[in-house]
């Protein structure tokens, strides 16, 4: 089971534009970020996170592209799709 603050380093990394950011704003040393990584664990629950993410973001992007107004909501989806690649680059 993960503790409070990998829980909290998790929902960081999914706010945060960088692993570096993310730790700093939880506190926990980058390294012991990277020690973790090798925790099956703290691995599976990352995954999880991240494609929950994904999958809320393909869904807010859905209901953009049908939008009325479309500058709206291209440049909303366009964000999401920005913010998807910094956020999967973290790994």
């Amino acid at each position: 089971m993960l503790n409070k603050r990998q829980k909290r380093l998790i929902k960081a990394l999914i706010r945060a534009d960088s692993i570096k950011e993310a730790c700093k704003k939880v506190k926990v040393p980058r390294i012991t970020y990277y020690y973790w990584l090798k925790t099956p664990e703290f691995v599976e629950e990352l995954d999880k996170t991240q494609q929950e993410t994904f999958d809320q973001s393909i869904a807010n992007m859905r209901n953009l592209f049908k939008s009325n107004n479309k500058n709206i909501g291209f440049k909303d989806a366009a964000k999401i799709i920005q913010n998807f690649g910094t956020f999967y680059g973290k790994k």
